[in-house]
């Protein structure tokens, strides 16, 4: 049974992560480190604490978990937004959010991004 849970769980559909799962972005020479929010076998969606940077389409990440003792890194992937969050009440620190499209990825990033999904994430968004 726990099995089957797992198995529907590595399909298309975005994951809430649970715990703090950690993302380091790298693009043009900029370095962003962030939250991870949402995952999915496609990419990932994070936030970060900054103002808005130049980023070039391509860039290159690495994802860790003190956790549970998981690092992945080198992961090619493509930037869809990068975007300021917008809050109810003022606030002098700049939050913004950023979606990543995974690159192609080789059997140990399949593998290791398959883990992650299964145990380091909650329910579907």
């Amino acid at each position: 049974m726990a099995q089957d849970i797992r198995q529907k769980r590595t399909d298309d559909k975005e994951y809430k992560v649970r715990g703090d799962v950690f993302v380091l972005l790298k693009s043009s020479g900029t370095k962003l480190v962030g939250a991870i929010r949402e995952i999915s076998q496609d990419g990932l969606s994070f936030q970060y604490i900054g103002e808005e940077k130049p980023l070039n389409k391509k860039a290159e990440l690495a994802i860790c978990s003190g956790t549970n003792n998981f690092f992945l890194y080198k992961v090619p992937c493509r930037i869809l937004f990068d975007s300021k969050v917008y809050k109810d009440h003022p606030s002098p620190i700049s939050m913004r959010r950023c979606g990543v499209e995974f690159g192609e990825l080789d059997g140990k990033h399949a593998t290791q991004l398959e883990y992650l999904i299964q145990n380091l994430t909650l329910d579907e968004v």
